[in-house]
């Protein structure tokens, strides 16, 4: 009632990697070169961080510059910690606790002194478990918890100019208890009374000095089904594979793999791999279908356009971009509308309605200074359906659709709220670019002129627009080698962790 808020517009795809990098930086993923938690080189993909690949500068690293003083904690993507003027917590993409995700260094035996236990983020194997539900909200409770607790803590310890803060348990309930959320099951209800208490701790600590920022990196919305895309472009014609991994012709064979394929998805769902003997599984695993997409499946010589990255991210074989491009450049709009025509037409067996809402052009929705890592097309599902990249399990059948282990997943329309002095009421729409430099503005500081969002003069009382004019300034290029390499154990660890999250599938 006395704040501004509103409908906050994510990136595209609303995924978690690129929408805080563009919220921090206040660029689009074309600018900073995330997409999604991984980048592609070649026919290979590779797990990428804030600190090892965006190619923009966040928020706290400009202030810290400027000498101002921050706290930033919990933030998706900025693993290995910001060497920032004040102290920085990694959030989501963290390996563990192991390792040195706080700066400065000194501080991380201060934190887990302070809270006994600190828990960065909830065991990903309860997620997918039909009977894990109640250890899952428990472990998203004590996150939550220990996240207030450091941040009560911080409040009070650090002098700061930005705090910047995230509370990721209501991503991991709205991904796998929707409905219970929509039918306001007690304890559900129960964790959202426990944010909106965060909330009013803060709002009790607000003084004239202090603006308080809500923001969500996307919006979530009921998901039912997967669509093998890379399954579909086998078999439009666009993607092929080498002779040895094509299903069999033979009808017993045919059917063996089906059955297979089905008894794949059964011990994946219901983690029958934790009830049978290990002598067991391992046999199992000789037997069944390898659901992975990989490099040496695909037969890259006859393949015109592939998705190895998730949400909808396609790249085609272009010659002299790819190690055995064969698209040839006068052929890429023409092979672009094809593949854009035949997504489009593509319909639900169960329903008859189509699937996929649009199919975008990398170059119009990307404005781009490193365009070799940027997608060719971006397919945009309609409400209820995911992309699922995997090829090896689902070629083997004719289906091209899979049920999600998930109640609900991103959407573009997320939220945002702001309170304070300078801050008007009223109802707005905003980017999640608009963050950023609105924040900057508010703080006196200049704006980097390369950003993409814009500073939110309708939300900030006339008083203040006229006494505080916005200011630009130019800002140099960076480039990955400027900031932290993660060792590959680390690597390995953060792909494990995505995986268990359920963010690559």
């Amino acid at each position: 009632e006395k704040g501004a808020h509103g409908v906050l517009r994510s990136t595209t795809p609303a995924v978690t990697g690129p929408g805080w990098t563009s919220m921090a930086t206040g660029k689009n993923p074309g600018k900073h070169g995330i997409y999604e938690f991984r980048r592609r080189k070649g026919y290979k993909t590779e797990i990428i961080t804030r600190n090892t690949s965006a190619h923009a500068e966040p928020i706290w690293k400009i202030l810290s510059r400027k000498g101002k003083r921050v706290v930033v904690a919990n933030v998706p993507m900025t693993y290995p910690p910001d060497a920032v003027n004040g102290i920085m917590v990694s959030g989501l993409m963290t390996p563990g606790l192991d390792t040195n995700f706080v700066h400065p260094a000194e501080f991380k035996k201060e934190l887990l002194e302070q809270i006994p236990g600190y828990q960065l983020d909830i065991d990903g194997a309860t997620l997918f478990s039909n009977i894990g539900r109640r250890k899952l909200m428990k472990e998203i409770f004590k996150v939550t918890e220990d996240g207030r607790h450091l941040m009560h803590y911080l409040l009070e310890k650090e002098s700061w100019d930005l705090f910047f803060f995230v509370f990721v348990g209501s991503d991991l309930i709205q991904h796998f208890m929707w409905e219970k959320i929509l039918s306001q099951d007690p304890e559900c209800v129960h964790y959202y009374q426990l944010l909106d208490a965060i909330v009013g701790d803060l709002l009790k600590r607000l003084d004239d000095d202090t603006v308080l920022w809500i923001a969500s990196d996307h919006g979530f919305c009921k998901v039912d089904k997967f669509f093998a895309i890379n399954s579909f472009f086998h078999e439009a014609g666009f993607l092929d594979v080498h002779e040895k991994h094509k299903p069999k012709i033979d009808k017993p064979g045919e059917t063996s793999q089906k059955i297979l394929s089905e008894v794949a998805d059964v011990i994946k769902s219901f983690h029958v791999t934790k009830i049978l003997p290990a002598f067991l599984v391992n046999h199992l695993k000789k037997l069944l279908p390898k659901p992975e997409l990989t490099g040496d499946l695909i037969d890259w010589d006859k393949t015109r356009a592939f998705s190895l990255l998730e949400y909808g991210l396609v790249s085609l074989n272009l010659k002299g971009r790819e190690p055995n491009g064969i698209v040839e450049e006068q052929e890429y709009d023409c092979l672009c509308m094809q593949i854009e025509d035949a997504l489009l037409a593509v319909t639900d067996p169960e329903t008859g309605q189509t699937i996929v809402k649009d199919v975008l052009r990398g170059h119009r929705i990307y404005s781009s200074e490193y365009g070799d890592h940027r997608p060719d097309l971006v397919v945009v599902m309609q409400e209820g359906y995911l992309i699922y990249i995997g090829l090896g399990r689902s070629i083997l059948s004719e289906n091209r659709f899979r049920r999600v282990q998930v109640t609900a997943d991103h959407e573009t329309e997320g939220l945002f709220a702001a309170y304070g002095k300078p801050i008007n009421s009223n109802k707005n729409e905003a980017e999640i670019y608009d963050i950023m430099p609105t924040l900057l503005y508010l703080m006196g500081a200049p704006i980097p002129e390369d950003v993409d969002g814009r500073v939110l003069k309708e939300i900030i009382c006339e008083e203040f627009l006229e006494k505080n004019e916005v200011k630009f300034e130019k800002v140099g290029k960076l480039t990955p080698a400027e900031a932290n390499t993660v060792p590959e154990e680390d690597e390995e660890a953060i792909t494990k962790q995505l995986k268990k999250l359920g963010y690559l599938n």
